[in-house]
């Protein structure tokens, strides 16, 4: 099994940004669970972006409400919908053959700001 780990620590406004970045390892068979973790205010946006490369532009793959709330394609599962997401903790899990690169963006839902914490684990049977 390999396993990678990181750990995003963030302080968010109103504008959507990216707020933590995990390199695929080229293995096959990867996935990646991320939980979410906020304080302060909701987050009124939340978008699932990859790169295939590290020169492309990132694209959003999943960033509305029902994209989250039944989850198809790559993302395998969800705790709910993440572009509301409360004061309190959520997760996501993806498939991540042939992305380069997965960044997480998020918003705060107040112009007081939001906190973030975004930990991630990559893994794959061998």
């Amino acid at each position: 099994m390999i396993q990678e780990n990181s750990t995003t620590t963030a302080a968010l406004g109103e504008t959507l940004s990216l707020v933590h970045s995990i390199k695929n390892t080229g293995a096959r068979g990867i996935q990646v669970y991320c939980s979410i973790t906020v304080t302060g205010q909701d987050l009124d946006q939340f978008a699932i972006k990859v790169k295939a490369s590290d020169d492309d532009t990132a694209q959003t793959l999943f960033n509305a409400a029902a994209d989250f709330t039944s989850p198809t394609g790559d993302l395998i599962g969800t705790s709910g919908d993440l572009t509301a997401l409360a004061v309190g903790t959520g997760w996501f899990k993806m498939n991540v053959d042939g992305y380069q690169t997965i960044e997480v963006w998020a918003a705060s839902g107040n112009v007081a700001g939001s906190g973030i914490v975004v930990r991630s684990s990559m893994s794959t049977q061998v």
